[in-house]
């Protein structure tokens, strides 16, 4: 955890480091809001990264909100050139 916050407080707005840090914090299930947050900001920079998409979507899934949690799931399948290497399959 403090290297993450240590990458954070260096690179506060790249989008790399605030996805990593969302994913390693929704794992553990933890400071979600802060996740959400800081994944809501990864996806704004880089709107069509299927990995960045679908950290956010799994956040706003362990959050309960399933809805838009599907809504950019399929987004991110949409957008990704091998969707059977990445996490989406844990959703369904």
């Amino acid at each position: 955890m403090k290297v993450m916050t240590r990458s954070l407080e260096l690179n506060r707005y790249n989008p790399y480091v605030l996805n990593n840090y969302s994913y390693y914090l929704s794992l553990r299930k933890e400071k979600l809001a802060l996740a959400e947050t800081m994944a809501k900001e990864a996806n704004n920079q880089v709107p069509d990264s299927p990995n960045f998409i679908d950290t956010y979507a799994w956040v706003l899934f362990l959050k309960g909100n399933f809805q838009e949690a599907e809504t950019l799931l399929e987004k991110a399948i949409a957008l990704s050139a091998n969707p059977e290497w990445n996490n989406f399959r844990a959703f369904r």
